[in-house]
């Protein structure tokens, strides 16, 4: 008796569901036309109707109360889903938030941010018209490269360069250009794997080469590559374990030892330095990372790295070394899918020409470049990673002052000393400095707060709050949250309880 009359009522609120026609005359949808196309509108409506006829003929437990509403009940509930459909084609899905993870390089939210300069050349690029590929001098058709190409010369001793849209897309385009149908020697230790689940072998299918295996996992000598070159070889690739480290029983051929077999055989040498850095990290008090115009000088023909990670810049794939490879990779037709636009190309000169303006002095005349390069903190990503501690403190202990008075009755604050990690795949061994603040739950409280449900509230307010969690507690650690985010932080959380008291 209870399921046929449950049936019933289904049946009863599925004839109570408007139709498309009566709800584009309802007063709130008729505004909404007024202000977006028909089509749209219609589209939202014909989803809203459907989800909602779903619910009603497959209810779930927590939705059973649904089948007893009223026609003009129901004729709301659709009008506000249709609001609510529209209002997210209205609202730009990708949007600021605030990285209350302490991960500088955090790949999910877009890796390093650009300094202010940088973003202003990319703001300007976009919106006019750019000489990317003119000569303002002659009146003829140029290079875009040659907007970066001189600046990479500049900084790392290069003979050439050439710039594309990641680290992933330039190594692919050495391997098609330099050895499809041909091996590429590689040590078993070096066969990384990438975000995303990309792996390097992967990368060289697709790029025609054929993968040669060398020594073992932990240890390789230059006899290893000797013993396997043959006239099949085109390539011996190095690959920089930018987001793993091995310790122990290991054993690693240098890179000059690498430079010198090549020549020997007349084989080309490529240098995958992952994240890749112009300034010396370990001078910084952080583990040693790969300085490009070291990589250049000590003998490979080629280097390609990142311009996202560790240089701070747009994302991009940045190949370095002699002018005739380069060159080659200029002619190969797959260069053209992988080319950088001008958004990218401004961005990216803004934050070389940061380097290239802060770094110490080129004796006149000599063709290398800098012995030590400076950092320059006008980088996010360089400020983040060698601020001083003391600094970060301060920040952390300005967002707990006032956050005390805000979450009370909800959480205690405290802050804590403490470290992060680089993130993007990059100085896997570092523990930067950091100070985070600790939201914990009261537990004098009848009903403690949930840590989720109040970290998921974060993610979801305007703007997104990042953080994480930690032994029960909320943790937003101020290595990332810059000054003039504290104020942002504070206020959203503010409106956060005020709005929820309290579905925790």
């Amino acid at each position: 008796m209870g399921e046929s009359t449950d049936l019933h009522g289904q049946k009863s609120s599925a004839r109570a569901i408007p139709s498309v026609t009566e709800l584009l005359k309802n007063r709130e949808i008729e505004k909404i036309l007024g202000q977006l196309p028909r089509r749209l509108v219609v589209d939202a409506i014909r989803e809203a109707l459907e989800q909602y006829r779903s619910v009603l003929l497959n209810p779930p437990h927590s939705a059973s109360k649904r089948v007893s509403d009223t026609a003009a009940a129901i004729r709301d509930a659709v009008v506000e889903q249709v609001k609510e459909s529209l209002r997210r084609f209205q609202t730009p899905s990708i949007h600021p938030v605030i990285n209350a993870t302490g991960i500088p390089l955090h790949t999910n939210l877009g890796r390093a941010p650009l300094s202010d300069q940088a973003a202003a050349a990319m703001y300007e690029a976009a919106r006019n018209y750019v000489n990317l590929e003119l000569d303002l001098k002659t009146g003829t058709r140029g290079s875009r490269q040659v907007h970066l190409s001189e600046l990479l010369r500049k900084l790392t001793g290069a003979e050439d360069a050439l710039v594309v849209n990641n680290n992933a897309a330039a190594v692919l385009l050495c391997l098609n250009t330099l050895a499809d149908g041909r091996e590429v020697i590689v040590s078993r230790g070096e066969l990384v794997e990438i975000g995303g689940s990309f792996r390097l072998p992967d990368i060289m299918k697709k790029s025609g080469a054929t993968l040669v295996e060398v020594g073992t996992t932990n240890r390789t000598y230059v006899r290893d590559y000797a013993d396997a070159i043959t006239d099949r070889t085109a390539l011996i690739l190095r690959v920089h374990p930018s987001n793993y480290a091995q310790k122990g029983y290991i054993h690693r051929v240098s890179l000059r030892e690498l430079a010198e077999l090549a020549r020997e055989r007349g084989v080309t040498l490529l240098n995958d330095a992952g994240s890749g850095a112009l300034f010396r990290t370990e001078e910084h008090g952080l583990p040693t990372e790969p300085f490009i115009p070291d990589e250049v000088s000590a003998g490979s023909d080629l280097v390609t790295f990142s311009g996202d990670k560790l240089l701070g810049g747009p994302q991009a794939g940045i190949i370095l070394g002699r002018r005739d490879l380069i060159l080659e990779m200029k002619r190969n037709p797959l260069y053209r899918a992988v080319r950088v636009d001008k958004v990218i190309i401004a961005g990216l000169e803004a934050t070389l020409r940061a380097y290239l303006l802060c770094c110490e002095g080129t004796p006149q005349g000599s063709p290398s470049p800098p012995s030590r390069h400076e950092a320059p903190l006008g980088i996010p990503i360089v400020r983040m990673l060698l601020e001083n501690p003391a600094d970060v403190r301060s920040r952390a202990e300005v967002l707990a002052a006032t956050l005390a008075d805000v979450v009370e009755g909800w959480f205690t604050v405290s802050v804590e000393d403490s470290t992060t990690e680089v993130g993007g795949g990059s100085l896997p061994l570092a523990e930067i400095p950091t100070s985070v603040v600790r939201l914990s739950p009261r537990t004098d409280r009848p009903a403690p707060v949930s840590v989720n449900r109040f970290s998921s509230l974060l993610r979801n307010a305007t703007p997104p709050i990042i953080g994480r969690i930690l032994q029960e507690s909320v943790i937003l650690d101020a290595k990332t949250i810059r000054e003039d985010q504290i104020p942002i932080t504070i206020e959203t959380i503010k409106s956060i309880l005020a709005k929820e008291p309290f579905a925790f």
